[in-house]
């Protein structure tokens, strides 16, 4: 099914893999790109008792220009499905 995103027609592409991530766990500003680190937490051991860590499973690297629209699009949707992430500030969590 095809919509449409800053003018332009977009479809999905039934071939491209998701990826799942518990958190954004690191970010950079790089040669007018902005890059975003995602991952999961897992045993580092497969036998407990073991210590968790953090395991890459994907990056997002985008112009800045997009990682904006990608930010403000992202807020505004979550606040409009009652997830306003400013609460996260004012209720003291840490936000990443």
């Amino acid at each position: 099914m095809a919509h449409d995103a800053l003018g332009l027609k977009v479809s999905n592409g039934l071939s491209v893999p998701d990826f799942f991530a518990d958190d954004a766990v690191g970010f950079e500003n790089i040669n007018g790109t902005v890059r975003i680190r995602f991952g999961v937490t897992t045993p580092a051991e497969p036998v407990p008792p073991s210590d968790i860590e953090i395991e890459i499973t994907g990056r997002l690297i985008m112009p800045t220009v997009g990682a904006q629209r990608l930010c403000l699009a992202l807020y505004d949707f979550l606040k409009n499905q009652g997830l306003d992430p400013s609460d996260l500030v004012s209720e003291g969590k840490e936000a990443n």
